[in-house]
């Protein structure tokens, strides 16, 4: 059995340029942020809009001429900006916040992105100065636009939604049930596009194209459908796992167009070093990670599959999805379990019948475009897409609801992916070459990523108590074992958003832990350690009263008075009335206030703490 990566002249490149990416990235030094308010200009990237605003990714020039990508937040939908469009803005420009204690870590997200800086824009202080009409913006415009003509088609909402995430890789369009769904039955990589969309895509050009090729032109439709797939690829933005389908795809295309031989290995490599050579942050993505490690995979682990005698067309086409699907998994499952805490335990179930259907879904989905486009209407189409989705809804919710479908909490170190791929590389040896050091290997590379699993997984304490840096409110979170109860001085009506935001901020120290979700504690509470009677907690003998209202009532003792939004007197009656051993400036507090308290405490040199991320506060 021949191995499939026997002839690789362009490993050693790729690996130089991995090495010297990750060299580059260790001596960096850090950034600063531009506190000086100054007037920039650039072009937009990207854009996405929501119920406060828009977010747009601008490739800017700062003073000194370095080229930096900002995410500005500018709050109105009134004047609707696009990618490509040239904007001037004025505005100071910030570093990404790092994670306060157990907060999720948004500012490495947005940093792996290539996103530098970001910014509060006021509506008055940008300005569309102009629209890049080249052929690459043309395309890249052309995503907002798909989604509009499917959007108007007689297609029912969910499936409209999932093919315009499906089509466009445009997935802030689907409901958060919807991700968590198909990410619990194991099918979100359906949900990001990737080589499996880029090939159905193919497959639906060169059907288109067959009368090209009965007429004997057989490298015209090979051309147009090269074209046609970096047009796509330029359309949902060059992520890397569809310009690495497009540039192998393109290799196989133009290898064939000159009659020259074809590796897919090598394919693969040169799909790396293109992506890394114009975008070398890409290497720190989980996109690229996951979809170089799945396809490195299924080249290794499916060859063995086409040497099978199965001489049932059905029932090989039934295997090879199994195998191809057992082989990606091999290669991404620890990746994703690092990046994403979880692991779908019935992955097998949801996929083979997901990924049957997709084509026929993706295809239905160019269909009604194409007719839309020209203002005929498809409803027979519309009802058949309709139908296709809802048996993958089905599934994927069945699948959901099992039990133990999904392992949660799954956290360890980056370094144990050293010895799985270590694993993995071992196991492939000893398939393809049957020599005894890989047999022995493959199992103490094993033991190895065991022992690692183990030995880094994070160990936390029975118990913990924190105040959250909250902008409207005061919250503090008490956990216990597996329980998390939320104290909180925000008003009854507003409870629900309250716990909604801090899970989705707290989500991954929730998880780590086993943790579900938070519960609201009332104002009369008592649990283990802690205690709660209206505005005073008792945490293991430690008193915190929270101090909303200017009406301060005298206490016998008081460790921590908490200074919260609402208070509107004088700092020091606080300590008069109270006598507290510190005093806590809440992060809700508004910056003025903050800042006066602040000046008042160290004037008297009070005991005190901030809990405010600001900068005039240290």
């Amino acid at each position: 059995m021949k191995p499939p990566f026997s002839y690789i002249p362009l490993l050693p490149a790729a690996i130089v340029m991995v090495a010297i990416i990750l060299i580059i990235n260790c001596f960096r030094s850090p950034q600063s942020a531009i506190t000086k308010k100054e007037r920039y200009h650039g072009i937009v990237q990207r854009s996405s809009t929501n119920d406060t605003g828009q977010h747009l990714t601008v490739k800017t020039t700062l003073s000194g001429g370095k080229r930096a990508t900002v995410l500005l937040t500018y709050p109105t939908v009134r004047i609707p900006v696009a990618p490509g469009d040239s904007v001037s803005f004025s505005s100071t420009l910030n570093l990404p916040n790092p994670p306060d204690m157990h907060e999720n870590d948004y500012a490495s997200t947005l940093r792996r992105s290539g996103i530098e800086y970001t910014s509060f824009v006021r509506p008055d202080s940008l300005t569309v100065t102009g629209r890049n009409n080249s052929l690459y913006w043309r395309i890249r415009r052309l995503q907002p636009l798909i989604s509009e003509i499917l959007k108007r088609s007689d297609l029912d909402t969910p499936a409209c939604e999932f093919l315009i995430a499906t089509l466009t890789g445009d997935s802030s369009i689907l409901p958060e049930a919807t991700r968590t769904r198909f990410s619990s039955s194991g099918v979100a990589h359906v949900l990001a596009l990737s080589g499996l969309h880029v090939g159905i895509i193919a497959i639906v050009l060169s059907i288109l194209l067959f009368p090209l090729r009965i007429t004997g032109k057989r490298h015209l439709p090979t051309a147009v459908t090269i074209i046609a797939l970096w047009s796509y690829a330029v359309m949902t933005g060059l992520s890397p796992s569809v310009t690495r389908a497009v540039i192998m795809a393109s290799t196989i295309g133009i290898g064939f167009m000159l009659k020259r031989r074809y590796s897919s290995f090598n394919a693969l490599l040169l799909a790396m070093i293109i992506i890394l050579i114009f975008d070398p942050i890409a290497l720190f993505q989980p996109g690229f990670q996951l979809s170089f490690s799945a396809v490195a995979s299924i080249l290794i682990f499916s060859i063995p599959l086409y040497n099978a005698k199965i001489k049932n067309r059905t029932s090989y086409y039934i295997v090879s999805l199994f195998t191809v699907t057992v082989a990606a998994t091999l290669g991404t499952s620890m990746t994703a379990a690092y990046h994403f805490h979880t692991f779908p335990c019935y992955f097998i179930l949801a996929n083979i019948p997901v990924i049957i259907l997709l084509p026929f879904i993706l295809s239905g989905g160019i269909i009604i475009l194409l007719f839309e486009a020209t203002g005929i209407g498809c409803g027979a189409v519309c009802q058949c897409v309709d139908f296709l989705y809802s048996i993958i809804d089905d599934i994927t919710s069945t699948v959901e609801m099992l039990p133990g479908a999904t392992l949660k909490g799954i956290y360890f170190s980056g370094w144990t992916l050293i010895p799985y791929f270590a694993t993995l590389t071992a196991i492939a040896l000893a398939i393809f070459y049957r020599q005894r050091i890989w047999y022995f290997l493959s199992p103490l590379f094993l033991i190895m990523t065991v022992v690692m699993l183990l030995t880094t997984a994070p160990r936390h304490p029975e118990e913990e108590f924190f105040i959250t840096r909250s902008t409207y409110e005061t919250s503090a979170i008490y956990r216990h074992a597996n329980e998390a109860f939320l104290i909180t001085t925000a008003a009854p009506q507003n409870a629900s958003s309250v716990i909604y935001a801090h899970q989705r901020r707290f989500g991954d120290y929730l998880s780590s832990r086993g943790i579900d979700s938070l519960r609201i504690a009332p104002d009369t509470f008592a649990f283990m350690n802690i205690k709660r009677i209206d505005n005073t907690l008792i945490y293991k003998s430690r008193s915190y009263r929270f101090i909303y209202t200017d009406i301060l009532e005298p206490t016998d003792t008081v460790d921590y008075a908490v200074v919260c939004r609402g208070f509107k007197g004088d700092i020091l009656d606080i300590v008069r009335v109270m006598s507290p051993d510190t005093v806590l400036l809440s992060n809700d507090l508004h910056p003025r206030r903050h800042d006066r308290y602040l000046d008042s405490l160290r004037r008297y040199n009070i005991p005190h703490r901030s809990l405010k991320k600001y900068k005039n506060t240290k």
